[in-house]
């Protein structure tokens, strides 16, 4: 019975497992800098769209099985649409935001039609749309990168919830908030059980529900309490400003060291683009061990 138990464990969570050991796997690999507050906060910033669209992904299966193809296509379209109103015809950010947010529900509601009412299996639907909205992107950016964006709109994702309880050194609500969900998860994973319960259904030990609460419980409390560190140290709070002021520095040096210029643009404009994206991740990479690793490169 005991052996059943553990093969039932580890096939319900194997992806949990996973998770665990390759997070343990590369904190041991980077000499703990994987957890450092700041590259957990980085983390969610910058894979944030990839919980959306998992989590539309999820909607998708749950409604019998269903796959969406072409979403990285269509994310990439109305990315483009984006930056165009923004960038190239100086369209107020929350309008052009607004723009983008329809752009994505008609090509939904679109690509539902034929699902729903045309009977055309999914795949086949979706499959197109990923070939008919990457070539629209392409259409819409002409082969090129459109930077850079507005400031208002990128500090929309360079804001943080204000702490109201002004922690020395820690943020205290951020920390409350990890608590308060813990504790929801908890209330909601027993109400689930005594719904179970009272209706006749086979439950499993209670052991186990509070042996899942109490580790899950402890990752979001300790996940909070990373996050909550970062902007509990001072320094930190402007690092955003001068990553991007050295970036920009190193990225005009290198355009300067490499002849990377307004000629070569003219001439070769993809040999132009291809520098450029290289001395960017290049720049990037230095700025990510000067500021948040303290390395000198």
């Amino acid at each position: 019975m005991k052996s059943a138990n553990i093969s039932t464990f580890l096939k319900k969570y194997t992806m949990v497992i996973v998770l665990v050991v390759v997070t343990l796997f590369f904190t041991w690999k980077t000499g703990g800098r994987m957890l450092l507050p700041q590259n957990v906060n980085n983390l969610i910033s910058q894979n944030a769209y990839v919980f959306i669209l998992a989590t539309g992904m999820l909607l998708c299966i749950l409604t019998g099985g269903n796959i969406d193809l072409s979403v990285g296509s269509i994310v990439c379209f109305v990315g483009a649409v984006g930056a165009t109103f923004m960038v190239n015809k100086g369209m107020n950010v929350f309008v052009t935001i607004i723009i983008m947010l329809a752009t994505g529900l008609a090509i939904g509601i679109w690509q539902g039609f034929w699902i729903a009412y045309r009977r055309i299996p999914p795949f086949i639907v979706t499959l197109a749309g990923m070939l008919m909205f990457r070539g629209l992107s392409n259409i819409v950016l002409d082969g090129f990168t459109i930077a850079p964006m507005p400031e208002n709109y990128l500090a929309l994702f360079n804001m943080y919830i204000v702490d109201f309880f002004h922690g020395d050194g820690l943020n205290i609500t951020c920390l409350l908030f990890g608590i308060i969900v813990a504790l929801i998860f908890v209330a909601v994973t027993f109400r689930g059980r005594a719904t179970k319960v009272k209706k006749g259904y086979a439950v499993g030990p209670a052991s186990s529900d509070i042996i899942k609460c109490a580790i899950i419980s402890l990752v979001i409390v300790a996940f909070a309490w990373r996050l909550a560190q970062y902007k509990g140290i001072p320094y930190l709070a402007d690092l955003n400003e001068q990553a991007q002021n050295r970036l920009q520095l190193i990225i005009k040096q290198m355009q300067e060291a490499e002849c990377v210029n307004d000629e070569l643009k003219e001439k070769n404009q993809m040999a132009w683009v291809q520098a450029m994206n290289s001395i960017h991740n290049r720049a990037e990479e230095i700025v990510i061990h000067e500021l948040v690793y303290g390395e000198d490169v």
